[in-house]
């Protein structure tokens, strides 16, 4: 994985966007912080969509109580008059 600061990846994006679509990661930073990466479209577009299938799997696992339409309407309206 490559490490580019900003000022220097505005003036090579044509070279860093070639680099990228042949398989190299490059991360862009900002006064030394990490702020983008430039990855292989195929790449990103999988890493966000397995990253999300696996946050939602995490969060269907963690439900242990489904509760009933009245159980919601009643969450809904607790503390109303």
């Amino acid at each position: 994985m490559t490490q580019i600061g900003l000022f220097e990846a505005k003036n090579k994006l044509s070279e860093l966007i070639e680099r990228a679509s042949g398989g190299e990661e490059i991360v862009v930073l900002k006064h030394g912080k990490p702020k983008a990466r430039i990855v292989p479209m195929n790449d990103a577009a999988s890493r966000t969509t397995s990253a999300a299938l696996e946050e939602i799997e995490r969060f269907r696992r963690s439900l242990t109580h489904r509760a009933s339409i009245d159980e919601l309407i009643a969450d809904k309206n607790y503390g109303r008059r």
